[in-house]
């Protein structure tokens, strides 16, 4: 196949593809791979929540709340990519927070 013009576009056709089916499936998977980096923070936005999987902002909440041993969080679902995150901002008070039992090492 050295120096064959046509072979070599026929691998270039093949590996092009290739990228992209590999890129399909690499979106789809992403929101379940575990120590994927968060893509919301890649995204300078402070004024509103983004998807950790994806970095989109279409977030619906969940109405259920995502407990910590030191603060309360909302739940959200990404609408692009179905993963299911928690908002940034604890939901509780600071008086709120007073009463919540953290514990303490011996």
């Amino acid at each position: 196949m050295k120096g064959d013009r046509k072979a070599l576009k026929e691998m270039e056709d093949y590996n092009v593809q290739d990228v992209r089916i590999l890129e399909e499936t690499y979106l789809q998977i992403r929101p379940w791979i575990k120590p994927h980096p968060n893509m919301g923070l890649f995204i300078l936005d402070e004024t509103e929540h983004r998807c950790p999987s994806c970095g989109s902002n279409d977030l619906e909440a969940q109405g259920k709340c995502y407990n910590t041993s030191a603060n309360i969080y909302e739940m959200y679902r990404c609408g692009n990519c179905s993963s299911i995150s928690r908002k940034r901002l604890a939901a509780t008070t600071i008086k709120q927070k007073r009463h919540l039992l953290i514990p303490t090492a011996k």
